[in-house]
């Protein structure tokens, strides 16, 4: 058969369902029709061309699409008599054709064409195996070639790969995901992944996880605040919280209300019991100051209050650093009045304390 009329068959039409990789549609239309192929609208499909009747339709599918693998294991399309009048393949289908120079027989071609992702000259999906599978290097090689057996390569740089072989082992194989999640040009899979794709004779990646947004769920109803809710946060706080009123903007103070183990505290989450107090803060205050008008008994010690402060670790500090100065500075004056041949003055706490540091003697003095 001449190679510029490998297509150029009357019962013989392709048709290309519709990808978003439309430079390569474009590539793949020009191959088939330069081998004499004719190439017809997708929609024409869609509206029961007339020539699907009395001609071998042959439907090209993007194995990178979402519709691939439903496509592509019904396999077939068959009219209401029971008469083949459309055939699903990897749109990879045509290359094959002109590299063999030849009519590949469909089956065959499923076969070859497994692993394949594009309609261009190696066009495949490449794969990377991670070195903690710990294959012997005769198993790898023979899973190598089992990969290019049916039309897919593989690659040992990860940066370039398509598909990222890890372990079975669930640990090994969610760390692998997570550090591809987000990715979108690297996928995840096993290898007893890539056995199943061979024997359904095409390519189906895992879905991601599916993964609640934060937030309240959607039908749910929000929990409005009650009076009766008000209260107990009032006496939570006046019993509670610090007098001076720091700690109760952070979520801190609000989460350990939610695991205090008050039944009413679970009726509303941290960030609401906040929000309430935040929204409403002149009011409960002023709220907060009566009830502790009226309970004076409660806590005088402190004792259950939150007791941490901003300032006191701040205020040791500086004490500490004033005495090392003055104590230095003690020092280096009684240093100052030692000479040679001098006995060293000492430093009397009681008369000079008052005067410290002392003032400048006079040259009559010394």
């Amino acid at each position: 058969m001449s190679t510029g009329l490998l297509f150029s068959r009357d019962d013989l039409v392709f048709y290309i369902f519709p990808t978003h990789r439309h430079a390569d549609v474009e590539k793949l239309k020009e191959l088939i029709r330069d081998y004499g192929g004719d190439v017809c609208d997708y929609h024409r499909l869609q509206s029961d061309d007339e020539r699907l009747g009395r001609s071998e339709g042959v439907a090209l599918i993007d194995p990178t699409q979402l519709y691939a693998p439903k496509l592509l294991r019904k396999r077939e399309k068959v009219d209401p008599d029971g008469e083949v009048v459309l055939t699903y393949l990897n749109w990879g289908y045509a290359q094959l054709c002109v590299d063999q120079n030849e009519l590949i027989h469909y089956d065959v071609a499923r076969r070859a064409l497994v692993f394949c992702r594009g309609s261009w000259p190696d066009g495949s999906w490449r794969f990377y195996f991670s070195e903690k599978l710990g294959q012997e290097k005769e198993h790898f090689q023979k899973t190598v070639r089992r990969i290019q057996k049916y039309g897919g390569s593989v690659v040992f740089t990860e940066d370039i790969a398509d598909v990222f072989i890890a372990p079975d082992d669930p640990t090994l194989l969610l760390a692998a995901r997570n550090r591809f999640e987000w990715d979108p040009q690297t996928r995840v899979e096993t290898e007893s992944w890539l056995f199943e794709c061979v024997d359904q004779g095409y390519v189906k990646f895992t879905s991601p996880p599916v993964r609640r947004m934060p937030g309240r769920r959607p039908g749910s109803r929000r929990v409005e605040f009650t009076p009766e809710d008000d209260k107990h946060l009032v006496t939570y706080i006046a019993n509670k919280g610090r007098e001076d009123g720091q700690g109760l903007q952070g979520i801190g103070f609000y989460t350990r209300l939610y695991n205090s183990g008050l039944e009413w505290a679970k009726r509303h989450p941290p960030d609401s019991w906040r929000g309430r107090y935040g929204n409403n803060r002149e009011e409960f205050n002023a709220r907060i100051e009566r009830y502790r008008a009226r309970h004076p008994e409660i806590h005088r010690d402190n004792y259950g209050r939150d007791n941490r402060t901003r300032f006191q670790n701040t205020l040791d500090r500086y004490l500490s650093s004033t005495q090392r100065n003055l104590q230095h500075s003690k020092d280096t004056h009684a240093q100052d009045k030692t000479g040679e041949g001098q006995v060293p003055r000492q430093f009397n706490e009681e008369e000079d304390e008052e005067h410290f540091p002392p003032r400048r003697r006079r040259r009559s003095d010394q």
